[in-house]
C-alpha cells in the first residue's frame, strides 16, 4: 500500500532532517502505480519533502518495461540540468540519467503538512544547538 510506502518517506525525512547534510539526493524505486493515482501520490511525497526538494521527473515517465513510472530522483540544493530515462532491455526498470550543478544552500526553517494529515515541523538545524 502507499501509505505504508508513504511511512518509509516521513521516515527518510525525520532522517534528512537530523542530518547535517545540506545537499541531499534520493534515488529509487517508490512503487508508485502510473495506473492508479501516480501524480497523487508523488504529491503527497513533494509536499513531505519541501519545496526545495526537486522532483527530477515530476511528469509521468515510464520508468519500467511494465508502462509504469516506479523509480523517482528528488534532490535539495542541486539545480537540474539533464534527466532522461533509457529504455533499454536488461532490467524490468531502465536506468536514470540526471545531470545536475550543484548550488549551496542550507536547510529552511518551515512547517510543513503532511499529506495524511500528521503534523511534521521542519527546523534548521542551528535551531537545534
Amino acid at each position: 500500500k502507499f501509505k505504508q510506502r508513504f511511512k518509509q518517506f516521513q521516515y527518510l525525512f525525520e532522517y534528512l532532517q537530523a542530518s547535517s547534510a545540506l545537499n541531499e539526493i534520493i534515488i529509487g524505486d517508490v512503487n508508485t502505480l502510473g495506473f492508479f493515482g501516480n501524480a497523487a501520490q508523488i504529491k503527497k511525497i513533494q509536499v513531505l519533502l519541501g519545496p526545495d526538494f526537486i522532483n527530477f521527473f515530476p511528469q509521468f515517465t515510464l520508468t519500467t518495461s511494465h508502462h509504469q513510472q516506479l523509480d523517482h530522483v528528488f534532490a535539495r540544493n542541486f539545480k537540474m540540468r539533464k534527466a532522461e530515462v533509457l529504455q533499454v532491455l536488461g532490467s524490468d526498470h531502465y536506468p536514470l540519467v540526471v545531470e545536475m550543478d550543484f548550488v549551496p544552500g542550507s536547510k529552511p526553517s518551515v512547517s510543513v503538512e503532511d499529506p495524511l494529515n500528521q503534523s511534521i515541523n521542519r527546523q534548521d538545524n542551528k535551531d537545534r544547538n
